[in-house]
């Protein structure tokens, strides 16, 4: 019996060690499948025109330049519409945060009549395709006179509904026992939110903003939209405009995009457990 028992035992560790083998071999192929793209991008950008379009495939450049970074940045005015995209996104960010906020605190804590009526209507705006709204936003645009301005890419996206979602998640989940003992010691509303809540939603703040950044540093079709003047591009519209069919630089396209790409994977790399822990405690508590 000892003996069945010990080859069953090994059989089992077996099987065990081979399951393993396979799931871990899937998901190299699977990791590796992801990351090869972006590979081929940084390959791409230290290559010249003739490497890039060469077939067969180079995989690796003859030589390691830095000349297609320059071009980039220099005579496609890169340059500029890194600063023009660094500057709509903080501002969005901060002011997004600071009105998903204040909603949010208000749909957590105050009761009021109709309060989940329309918070249960706030959210059916998700279900909407942001693509419906754009016309009507335009012509409101149009009617301001805000095209070829920051405000046009600035205020349309001073609020979110998804970030109004997640931080009412997390306010939710804060023990209201504090900011009952602060309203007793005579706190206002203001300074309840501003120096208790606040500090308590740190974690909440920094994935909101990882999640506005990374959506206004990738969006297109708006600034598309509202945006004529070159001096005014941002970093997706000039990367789409490299694409077009008078202009087949490829490598040129490849290092626009590595360049757009670094400030995310920087951003994302310093406040990244902050974004998954943002994933998990997103529906703690209705």
């Amino acid at each position: 019996m000892s003996d069945l028992s010990t080859r069953k035992t090994q059989s089992a560790r077996t099987m065990s060690f081979i399951t393993k083998s396979i799931i871990h071999l899937v998901l190299i192929i699977g990791a590796f499948s992801m990351i090869l793209p972006f590979v081929w991008m940084v390959l791409m950008g230290f290559k010249t025109y003739r490497e890039a379009t060469a077939i067969p495939i180079v995989w690796l450049p003859s030589q390691w330049r830095l000349t297609n970074f320059t071009l980039v940045l220099d005579r496609l005015r890169f340059g500029r519409y890194m600063l023009n995209t660094i500057y709509v996104t903080l501002v969005t960010t901060f002011v997004q945060l600071f009105f998903c906020s204040i909603t949010a605190y208000g749909f957590s804590k105050f009761k009021f009549p109709g309060r989940d009526i329309m918070f249960f209507l706030f959210l059916c705006l998700l279900m909407i395709p942001a693509q419906m709204v754009f016309l009507p936003r335009y012509f409101m645009v149009i009617q301001l006179g805000w095209l070829n301005r920051y405000s046009a890419l600035i205020i349309p996206h001073y609020v979110s509904i998804f970030g109004t979602f997640l931080l009412r998640q997390y306010f939710m989940a804060l023990p209201w026992e504090l900011t009952d003992s602060a309203e007793i010691d005579g706190c206002s509303y203001i300074k309840v939110y501003a120096y208790i809540l606040i500090p308590l939603m740190t974690n909440a703040f920094i994935a909101l903003a990882i999640y506005t950044i990374v959506f206004n540093w990738n969006d297109l079709l708006w600034p598309l939209m509202v945006i004529n003047d070159r001096d005014m591009r941002t970093l997706a519209v000039g990367v789409a405009a490299l694409s077009s069919q008078d202009y087949d630089q490829r490598h040129l396209q490849m290092t626009a995009g590595v360049i757009s790409m670094t400030p995310l994977i920087i951003a994302f790399l310093i406040g990244q457990k902050y974004f998954i822990r943002s994933i998990a405690l997103s529906g703690i508590k209705g």
